[in-house]
C-alpha cells in the first residue's frame, strides 16, 4: 500500500512541474529555440512517460497477469457463452 502512495505522489510532483503554473509571464528565457516553459514541459512529459514505463515494467509481473480473477457470487466468467452475441463465431472468425 504504502509502494502505492507513493507512486501517487511521485506522479503529482511530475504532473504538478509538467504543467507551467510556476512560470513567471514576463519570462524571456529561450531553450534549444523555444520557450523555457515549452522546453520544460516536455521534459517533464518525458520524464512522466518514461516513470511509467519503469513502473509498468517493475511492477506487474507475469505472476500478476496470470492469476485467475476472485471467484464469488456475482463475478462472471468472462467465457461465458450468454455473453457472445448469437452468430458472432461464424461472422468473426479468421
Amino acid at each position: 500500500m504504502q509502494k502505492h502512495v507513493l507512486t501517487l505522489i511521485v506522479y503529482f510532483l511530475l504532473f504538478g512541474f509538467a504543467i507551467p503554473w510556476y512560470w513567471p509571464r514576463d519570462t524571456q528565457l529561450i531553450l534549444f529555440g523555444v520557450p523555457g516553459w515549452v522546453t520544460t514541459s516536455i521534459l517533464f512529459s518525458v520524464l512522466i512517460s518514461l516513470f511509467t514505463a519503469w513502473n509498468l515494467t517493475q511492477k506487474w509481473t507475469k505472476a500478476d497477469m496470470t492469476q485467475s480473477p476472485p471467484v464469488g457470487k456475482n463475478t462472471k466468467s468472462l467465457t461465458s457463452q450468454e455473453d457472445i452475441p448469437p452468430g458472432w463465431h461464424d461472422k468473426n472468425s479468421p
